[in-house]
């Protein structure tokens, strides 16, 4: 069995240790009713629901009543995480059935139907979530899970359900103190499923001491670069060890210029990150290139954050830069970095003040964080870019060092 450490930098500050999402239904104790006063709560919601935004009616179309949702299924020891997302759309008086599905983490493939008339449309969804899930949408209140099918994933309006994985995670931690004593007498014989699923996560969350050094210098780096209309407080800080992770980030101990940045997470991937870490995925891109995109702007990466009851999740992230090569435009070809350089800095109009820039010491390699406000960049003052954007072409060269929980409103 893996051991449960805390994280050297935690332990000096007290901190307390968190485990992963278990996939278990018993016993039936807070960690089993909490799960169902989860489902409870959904999927009612307020306000209008969005229209998936990789749909073509996504800007003109709008869900009809309440026909949306999206499914996961997901093996941790087989590292399969997959998603469908189902809809009925109007849009120009007309209904369509929405379809897209695929690999978390990708666009994936998707269907587009028109129909005769929302009954068509209505009977479509229906069908579909009956195939995948076994279950009867007008039954989903009381939603069982099957081997094998997709699982509905419960989400507000925002639709992040990220913040379903972290619900998890702290109940899971709370189920996990209940038994750990008859655990430690039944190993022997009996492994528990819980430190299985554990187990297969390879790895390891501490909850950050709230008066730790640490965790000050992370609040002060979100209050200086967050968006200044959006009011962000951190509810939870999580030390993150990833099993090989470290060993693998070592291979870059040559490279220098480490920075400290933030890193927005999409739908329903946060197991799948603290499983597989950050990848860059087969048919990804963007202004730069097909690599990890990273900020030290924390408002930059909060624009890929949707909030769930006003609560966010983010990441901050050690990344080996080493020697930066800049551009000032948009360059959607890249796969590398040039020949002689490390990583790629797409360069905004501003940038968190360099002279308020400290140095904290993470596993003896000194990793700068910015403590300063956005200030213009006269150098750069033609540039195609608002924020800064930090690129890297292998996954070697960041680490997951923080997982933050965040309360956002604007």
């Amino acid at each position: 069995m893996a051991p449960k450490r805390r994280a050297a930098s935690a332990a000096k500050a007290g901190g307390k240790k968190a485990k992963e999402e278990p996939e278990t239904s018993k016993p039936k104790d807070a960690f089993t009713s909490a799960k169902e006063a989860l489902l409870a709560a959904g999927p009612q919601v307020k306000g209008k629901r969005k229209v998936d935004e990789h749909c073509s009616l996504s800007g003109s179309g709008e869900v009809h009543e309440d026909y949306d949702c999206m499914l996961n299924q997901t093996n941790i020891g087989h590292n399969n995480n997959k998603f469908y997302v189902i809809q009925v759309i109007k849009a120009n008086k007309k209904y369509y059935s929405w379809n897209r599905w695929g690999r978390v983490g990708e666009v994936g493939q998707s269907k587009l139907n028109p129909c005769n008339k929302v009954e068509d449309a209505i009977k479509d969804f229906e069908k579909k979530f009956k195939d995948k899930t076994k279950n009867n949408w007008s039954d989903r209140m009381n939603f069982v899970s099957h081997a094998g099918k997709y699982t509905l994933i419960e989400v507000d309006g925002e639709q992040d359900a990220e913040i379903k994985v972290l619900a998890d995670i702290e109940l899971a931690q709370t189920l996990k103190s209940e038994t750990e004593k008859a655990q430690e007498e039944m190993i022997e014989t009996v492994p528990h499923p819980l430190d299985q699923d554990y187990n297969s996560l390879n790895c390891q969350l501490t909850l950050m001491d709230k008066d730790a050094e640490t965790f000050k210098t992370i609040e002060k780096y979100l209050t200086a670069t967050k968006d200044e209309y959006q009011k962000t407080k951190i509810l939870n800080v999580w030390e993150i060890d990833r099993g090989t992770e470290g060993e693998r980030f070592r291979e870059n101990d040559g490279l220098e210029n480490r920075r400290l940045l933030w890193h927005g997470t999409n739908i329903a991937v946060v197991a799948a990150i603290l499983k597989s870490g950050l990848r860059i995925m087969p048919h990804s891109g963007g202004r730069v290139g097909r690599g990890i995109y990273f900020a030290s702007e924390n408002s930059k990466s909060a624009c890929y954050v949707r909030t769930s009851k006003n609560t966010g999740v983010m990441f901050l992230n050690e990344v080996a830069l080493g020697k930066e090569y800049t551009i000032t435009k948009d360059n959607c070809s890249l796969r590398k970095a040039p020949a002689g350089y490390d990583s790629v800095v797409a360069r905004g109009t501003v940038e968190p003040d360099p002279s308020k820039d400290i140095f904290i010491t993470l596993e003896g390699k000194k990793v700068s964080v910015p403590q300063g406000k956005p200030i213009p960049q006269p150098q750069y003052a033609g540039s195609s870019f608002s924020n800064s954007e930090y690129l890297i072409y292998k996954e070697s060269q960041c680490r997951i060092r923080y997982l933050l929980e965040l309360h956002m409103t604007y």
